[in-house]
Parts: structure tokens; C-alpha cells; sequence
């Protein structure tokens, strides 16, 4: 993980135990998705894990 990826998640996990109380293990071990651009790519990507559902990643290719 580098450049685009850290500060989503570290965003993620902080937001994960302060928001909603998750044990900092939890909030690591949760699914999550990275938003960003490969290089010489024109437009930006959505890279999500493997363990979101496959009805939540339908509604997101759909938005």
C-alpha cells in the first residue's frame, strides 16, 4: 500500500472506532474499498475487497 491508500485507510480504521466503537482489531480486519487512479489511467477506479457482498458492489456499479 502506498500513495493513494494510506490516508483512506487510516480514515477508514479511525472512522471504524471512533464512529462506531469498534476494537481497533475489528476495524482492521474490516472489509474496504480504495479509490484511486492507476497511473496514465484517465479515469479513477473503485478496488474493493473481496469479502464485500456482491449485492453491495452491484448498487455501487450501478450509482
Amino acid at each position: 500500500m502506498g500513495g493513494e491508500g494510506q490516508p483512506q485507510t487510516q480514515a477508514a480504521i479511525v472512522t471504524r472506532i471512533v464512529d462506531y466503537g469498534m476494537t481497533p482489531q475489528d476495524a482492521i480486519n474490516a472489509p474496504r474499498g480504495l479509490h484511486r487512479r492507476t497511473w496514465g489511467a484517465s479515469s479513477n477506479n473503485l478496488k474493493v475487497d473481496g469479502r464485500i457482498p456482491n449485492d453491495v458492489i452491484h448498487s455501487l456499479k450501478i450509482r
